[in-house]
Formats: C-alpha cells, sequence, structure tokens
C-alpha cells in the first residue's frame, strides 16, 4: 500500500472525501492523484498536516509502520543494597555528629 492508497484509505474509515481533506488543508483537488500518478509524496509539512488531520502518526501515513511504543523496562531493586549503603551512610553521619560534639567539648 502507498501513501495515497493510506490516505484514501483512512478518509474511508473516518466516513471522509479527499475534497474535504483538500479543502481543509489548502491543498488543490489534483494534488493526491498527482502524487498518486508521480508516485511521490509531499513536502514533510504537508504529510504532518495530513496526518494531524487524519488523527494518524506521520510515519504510519509515509511508510505504513506502526510506531513501536517503547517496552517498558522494570527495574528490580536490591533492598539489601540499599539498607547497606543507608547504614553506612548513617555510620558516617553518626562518627561525624561525635568528632563535632568532642571538638566543642575541648
Amino acid at each position: 500500500m502507498d501513501f495515497v492508497e493510506r490516505i484514501d484509505l483512512l478518509l474511508k474509515e473516518k466516513n471522509l472525501k479527499r475534497s474535504a481533506l483538500c479543502d481543509d488543508l489548502e491543498l488543490t483537488h489534483s494534488a493526491i492523484s498527482d502524487w498518486k500518478k508521480r508516485g511521490t509524496i509531499p513536502s514533510g509539512d504537508v504529510c504532518v498536516k495530513i496526518a494531524k488531520y487524519l488523527n494518524v502518526d506521520v510515519e504510519y501515513l509515509i511508510t505504513g509502520c506502526q510506531k513501536k511504543e517503547p517496552e517498558k523496562v522494570q527495574v528490580k531493586t536490591d533492598n539489601s543494597f540499599i539498607l547497606q549503603t543507608l547504614s553506612a551512610l548513617q555510620n558516617d553521619i553518626d562518627k561525624t555528629f561525635q568528632t563535632a560534639i568532642d571538638a566543642l567539648k575541648k
């Protein structure tokens, strides 16, 4: 399926006409037919306007490929490592605090 065929399919799914798309986006009524005859696609900004009009991703409109959702990465936390780190930090704080108290006593 090419660019124009995807436009036609999306228009059909949304019960819209080519003429409405052209009027709303200020394209000539022969624009879509011309792209089909030449085997071309319009400039990027026109592709973006068409994609927004048809409520699809521009990548799908141009290539026919759906954008994949990024995989969700599940991060496992090692609670024992976190607890050890917090404990070490607490010990450092306690030592610093005790050193400060000792210095004040002198």
